[in-house]
């Protein structure tokens, strides 16, 4: 019986959980990551890959108090978790007018790893010779966000603290996204590459996220695939083919391989 994490809601918590190898399980099965959808799939992926000390699910509720870093540092663990540690990127020139050629770059998923925030619950910057201090934002305010669509200085009127009693100006604004952005690396990850047709160098900027949710998609594609072939060869159940280990679903898929050959 899957039990959930009963702890109140805090920003250590996604740090303790850890995250177990995802597409191992009969549970996984109806689990198919969406990246038009990200706020749900992460919510999903979260609450059903990662596990406490005790084997306890965290609770929708604690999902949502955490930091958006701490939930991209648990999907990215997830990823890990799965052996999920390079991703290949389709990218385009953008930085010669006269060239629009497609080239590929590999991002190294281990060593964002590195890079992840540290847990925090409050964010401290200065603009001028005035500090300032905003929340951080939460899972709770994405999916809010994503309903109501506010203007960025709505966002900073949430997030500062104490909330201001203007709208915030221009500036702050901007202090205060570049503070997060420093905070939280990972998010939007901006990569020096150079074309490798026309030889320009230029800053790629890439979505962690919605590349990781992509990996998670195609590795479950993926295994759903395998679990298909092993199915018209010894019509064993979904859900014992599922519960296989990697090495014996791997091990049937060579032999199948090897007897058709």
């Amino acid at each position: 019986m899957q039990h959930a994490i009963d702890s109140p809601a805090n920003a250590a918590a996604s740090f303790a959980a850890q995250p177990r190898p995802w597409c191992s399980a009969p549970a996984d099965l109806a689990l198919a990551p969406d990246p038009a959808r990200p706020l749900s799939s992460v919510d999903a992926l979260l609450a059903e890959g990662l596990r406490d000390a005790q084997g306890r699910a965290p609770l929708p509720a604690q999902l949502a108090g955490w930091s958006t870093a701490e939930r991209l540092d648990a999907l990215l663990r997830l990823c890990l978790a799965r052996g999920l540690s390079r991703r290949r990127l389709a990218l385009r020139c953008t930085a010669a007018a006269d060239c629009d050629a497609d080239f590929h770059a590999e991002l190294d998923l281990a060593a964002c790893s590195q890079a992840s925030a540290a847990p925090a619950s409050v964010l401290n910057f200065q603009l001028g010779s005035q500090q300032w201090q905003a929340r951080l934002p939460t899972g709770a305010d994405q999916a809010r966000w994503s309903e109501q669509a506010p203007t960025p200085a709505q966002l900073a009127a949430e997030l500062l603290q104490p909330a201001p009693s203007e709208p915030p100006a221009a500036e702050l604004i901007r202090a205060l996204d570049q503070a997060l952005a420093r905070h939280d690396p990972l998010r939007l990850l901006r990569l020096e590459l150079s074309c490798p047709e026309c030889g320009a160098a230029q800053v790629q900027e890439v979505q962690l996220e919605a590349q990781l949710l992509a990996a998670l998609a195609e590795r479950h594609r993926d295994w759903l695939a395998e679990i298909a072939t092993l199915a018209r060869a010894f019509h064993w159940s979904e859900a014992e083919l599922a519960a296989l280990p990697d090495w014996r679903r791997r091990f049937y898929l060579q032999e199948l391989a090897r007897a058709a050959a």
